[in-house]
């Protein structure tokens, strides 16, 4: 449980600190909200800030200068409960290596 509530905390502290860099990027309008989440679970556990700000940039939650969406707060509120209800696929991608090829590879 305290991993979980760990690795939690270290996702919102990386998307928190990513902010401030900027990259265009496009949309993925198309993902299921559990697709979404999982490429922001990964890209934050890449340990690779630019792969963080990407992803987040093409999840719609910050702008192309790093500014927070309207939908960021709600967002980061689901992804704690996300990650509570899938802390397995949280522990499957804990390894950075793992992670940075899943966020890679599933960037829209």
């Amino acid at each position: 449980m305290r991993l979980k509530s760990t690795i939690i905390a270290l996702l919102l502290g990386l998307s928190i600190i990513s902010l401030a860099c900027s990259k265009s990027g496009g949309s993925a309008s198309g993902m299921s909200d559990d697709d979404k989440h999982k490429l922001f679970q990964a890209a934050a556990m890449s340990g690779d800030a630019q792969l963080a700000v990407e992803a987040s940039q093409k999840l719609g939650l910050v702008d192309s200068s790093g500014k927070p969406s309207a939908d960021f707060e709600k967002f980061s509120k689901d992804h704690i409960d996300w990650g509570a209800k899938n802390a397995a696929w949280v522990q499957e991608y804990a390894d950075k290596a793992k992670a940075k090829e899943y966020a890679k590879s599933h960037m829209p």
